[in-house]
């Protein structure tokens, strides 16, 4: 009987692989041509489907952690945006307080403005009143200050 296994074959590594691979251990010794062309251009699929496969996992993989980043980034932004927030509720609460104390001091300013006024119109009243009577009776001002006696402190 003549050799009828294409020199391809004749390989025993390729062969056992060629065995495994696309027959699963039926114990052909070759396959044809035509079915390892075939088998073979399904491996070159199959490897570069994987590869391609790799490749998207690898950019998905570094699309998650860039995800993970920026979300990192937003927390310590809205932590630190809490904490801004509580320091302007403390400073909002201190200025309330501030403004509640400046207006009653200032109505107690306006009660003490109106009593000086009151108590400013009394004393023109008054000094008019004294004004007048020096004038019917003819008589000088009276001094302002007590007449110091002699020999005071600060007298020569």
């Amino acid at each position: 009987m003549p050799n009828t296994v294409s020199p391809r074959c004749r390989r025993p590594a390729l062969v056992l692989a060629l065995t495994l691979l696309g027959l699963g251990g039926s114990g052909a010794a070759c396959v044809p041509a035509g079915r390892y062309r075939a088998q073979l251009a399904e491996a070159e699929r199959l490897r570069a489907q994987l590869e391609a496969g790799r490749e998207e996992e690898q950019r998905l993989l570094n699309a998650l952690a860039t995800l993970e980043s920026a979300q990192e980034a937003l927390e310590a932004e809205r932590a630190e945006a809490a904490q801004e927030a509580e320091l302007l509720s403390l400073d909002l609460r201190a200025s309330e307080a501030d403004r509640r104390e400046l207006e009653e001091h200032a109505q107690q300013l306006e009660q003490r403005e109106r009593e000086l006024s009151t108590l400013h119109d009394q004393m023109s009243e008054l000094w008019y009143r004294q004004a007048l009577t020096r004038a019917r009776r003819g008589s000088a001002p009276p001094p302002l200050s007590p007449p110091q006696e002699a020999g005071a402190v600060g007298q020569p």
